[in-house]
């Protein structure tokens, strides 16, 4: 399993309400650029929806991946 796969199972769980980078680097005892890494990637991957004006991340409905 790839990091990235283990770490999308666990905000797949955590980011039914939208978080920021800073919540999710928090959350998983990273520094916030890594954080920002992953949940960019993730929302290239269609995983994850971002939001802007604040930034905030959310699992997209139907993103079975995430689960």
């Amino acid at each position: 399993m790839r990091l990235l796969d283990a770490v999308a199972t666990i905000l797949g769980d955590a980011l039914h309400e939208p978080k920021s980078a800073d919540e999710v680097a928090e959350m998983l005892n990273v520094a916030k650029t890594q954080a920002q890494v992953w949940l960019g990637e993730l929302a290239k991957g269609g995983l994850l929806e971002r939001f802007s004006k604040p930034v905030r991340y959310q699992v997209i409905k139907g993103a079975d991946r995430l689960l």
